[in-house]
């Protein structure tokens, strides 16, 4: 098929330029937005939990320390980078294998002691740490979701990854099959052997962006470092999987109200903008 002719077939008014343009207008940076905002840190947010995890559900797994990936080069690595159709994922995954990932790709990498000065005359030691990707003001928004079906070591169901205490807590049993594959429009419809099922895929990873905290300090564009700080992540995920020689899929077309009841969460404040099939 011709390239314009593949163009044609998706033109619609699915989407409206005009809408995407506003809401990017309210989101930019100007001079009355930076007055509102500029004394607000990460430091000064109202909630005790604000640059703190707090672990909830059951705590199942706690990463061993020891996690490691075959030393190779970068350029190696960036070079067998790709990503692979459902039908393609072959790969077996133990709990070594998942660990060694999230420990490269979400955690913590190093401590760095701030001093912090709310009010003149005031000031505390507070200390930051830093994980394997950027994020806006240190705020770390995105909270890490994983779905496990069929990765050796680790009971099938839903975990929380909390990286600042390497922890995956136990948030929900495992669903059938039929429920797992209605959350993707490709499995849905079934349109292409190649992407009809998810039965080689061994766990699903939910980037889930939690706006409660970076709001306060960036308004609406908090937002947008939300997206940015999920593609970041994407990436280091894609290249630690291909240094540990598995496959990946990066995933944006899913019914989101699905997704998002299945996660159990607040849509007044949270919602997934990303899934990462392992396989």
């Amino acid at each position: 098929m011709k390239i314009s002719r593949f163009m044609k077939a998706f033109q619609s008014d699915y989407f409206n330029f005009g809408i995407a343009n506003r809401f990017h207008s309210r989101m930019k940076l100007n001079s009355v937005l930076y007055a509102k905002q500029k004394s607000r840190s990460q430091f000064d947010l109202d909630d005790e939990d604000m640059m703190g995890e707090r672990v909830s559900g059951e705590t199942v797994y706690v990463m061993d320390s020891n996690c490691s990936i075959e030393r190779k080069l970068l350029s190696e690595v960036l070079a067998e980078r790709r990503s692979s159709l459902f039908r393609e994922m072959n790969s077996d995954w133990t709990k070594f294998d998942l660990f060694s990932l999230l420990h490269h790709a979400l955690g913590v990498t190093a401590a760095k002691e701030i001093v912090f000065f709310p009010t003149p005359g005031e000031s505390y030691n507070y200390v930051l740490n830093h994980r394997a990707y950027p994020s806006g003001g240190g705020i770390y928004p995105i909270e890490h979701y994983i779905y496990s079906r069929g990765i050796d070591g680790i009971e099938d169901g839903l975990y929380r990854f909390h990286p600042d205490s390497s922890v995956l807590s136990r948030e929900a049993d495992p669903i059938d099959d039929h429920q797992l594959e209605a959350f993707f429009p490709m499995t849905t419809y079934k349109d292409d052997v190649n992407t009809e099922s998810l039965y080689q895929v061994k766990a699903l990873m939910f980037m889930v962006s939690n706006y409660k905290h970076s709001s306060q300090k960036y308004g609406l564009l908090a937002y947008k470092l939300a997206l940015l700080e999920a593609g970041h992540i994407g990436q280091n995920i894609q290249l630690c999987a291909t240094a540990l020689s598995k496959k990946t899929a990066l995933l944006c077309g899913y019914y989101e109200d699905t997704v998002e009841r299945f996660l159990g969460l607040d849509p007044a404040h949270k919602n997934c903008l990303y899934i990462i099939a392992l396989g």
